[in-house]
């Protein structure tokens, strides 16, 4: 119940935000989580982590019809903001806390990782003066998800520390695909500007291989999917993107492009300005020269 009704209160400052000019938090929404998270984290600290997360975009998208990914990816920085400021001491103490020496997974543990990582991933979101708590993490990170989510924290604040981080994670990960293709994964759901041509480079990068499936999905798939604010660019550069590859992917593994373009099957619910971008770039794509599986989806979706 407290997770339902507080994701729902969040869900709710998110949408007001995106829709007041002063974007000023509910100072009582704010009380209430800080009054409620330190005291949960200590008897829950799965279930905390998981509020201070709050919905991501791509659940507000699919709530509320019309609405501007930007304006929402905004609103819900105001709300992160707020409640890292109002909670900014705690915080700190979560991230004070010295990394495991010997990996455990245990429920417990795992939840206690994601305290400290969702903590973390607040504080250098609010301030680049905080920037020093996720190089430390990654450099002293004894397992992947500590070093992934530091990584992760510096990449999509856009920060200069993330360069150096990026090219010392490929140069030690360089030989295990699974792990590289969280590298491919970080950098395309990195809610920064210039993302589209970020996605760009990737899949012109050494080692971004349209015949390994997983790498795939590790840039187009997250780009479209764990990435609303970049995927939907008003211009709809993002859309046409992900439509020129899908068509050039249909040759190789048509079940794989055809599951990549259900990434637009949320147009419907965007504003009239990227619901034409989307349309547009749906109708780029040549019916005559794909496959059965391709143009079955893309036909569902532009009947939608």
């Amino acid at each position: 119940l407290t997770d339902m009704t507080q994701r729902e209160e969040a869900r709710a400052e998110i949408l007001r935000l995106a829709c007041d000019e002063s974007r000023a938090c509910n100072p009582d929404c704010l009380a209430v989580f800080a009054d409620m998270l330190p005291a949960l984290a200590d008897r829950d600290a799965a279930l905390a982590a998981r509020l201070m997360q709050l919905p991501t975009v791509g659940q507000l998208l699919e709530q509320a019809r019309g609405s501007d990914p930007g304006r929402l990816h905004e609103a819900r920085q105001v709300l992160r903001a707020g409640l890292t400021e109002a909670l900014e001491s705690w915080l700190l103490s979560l991230c004070q806390r010295p990394c495991e020496e010997v990996y455990v997974y245990s429920a417990d543990a795992v939840a206690q990782r994601s305290l400290a990582n969702t903590a973390m991933g607040l504080l250098v979101d609010y301030s680049a003066t905080h920037a020093g708590i996720a190089v430390r993490r990654f450099q002293s990170a004894r397992n992947m998800t500590d070093e992934a989510a530091a990584l992760t924290s510096l990449v999509h604040a856009g920060l200069p520390e993330a360069g150096k981080c990026l090219e010392d994670f490929s140069r030690r990960w360089a030989h295990e695909s699974l792990v590289m293709d969280q590298w491919f994964m970080i950098q395309a759901s990195a809610p920064v500007s210039g993302v589209v041509a970020r996605i760009n480079q990737l899949i012109g990068h050494p080692d971004y291989d349209t015949t390994r499936p997983n790498r795939v999905r590790a840039v187009l798939g997250q780009f479209a999917n764990a990435n609303p604010v970049g995927f939907h660019q008003a211009d709809g550069s993002g859309y046409q993107l992900l439509c020129d590859q899908v068509a050039k992917l249909d040759v190789t593994n048509p079940q794989l492009a055809s599951r990549l373009l259900g990434a637009l099957s949320i147009w419907p619910h965007l504003d009239d300005v990227r619901r034409e971008a989307a349309c547009r770039a749906l109708r780029s794509i040549d019916q005559a020269l794909i496959s059965a599986d391709l143009g079955e989806t893309l036909g569902r979706l532009l009947l939608a």
